[in-house]
């Protein structure tokens, strides 16, 4: 695995979503480990309608 994507260490990638506001704050954090899970879309929307005012 290392060797196809051109990296010295095997590593697989995290899923990560995470919502800044117009300060640079972060809001809304979402990682996994299993990069197969994704954070809802619900959930995104209803941080971003929060940061929206």
């Amino acid at each position: 695995m290392a060797k196809h994507n051109e990296m010295e260490r095997a590593e697989l990638p995290l899923g990560a979503t995470y919502i800044v506001d117009q300060t640079g704050k972060i809001v809304y954090a979402f990682l996994e480990t299993d990069y197969k899970k994704r954070a809802e879309p619900e959930v995104i929307i209803e941080n971003l309608r929060k940061i929206e005012n």
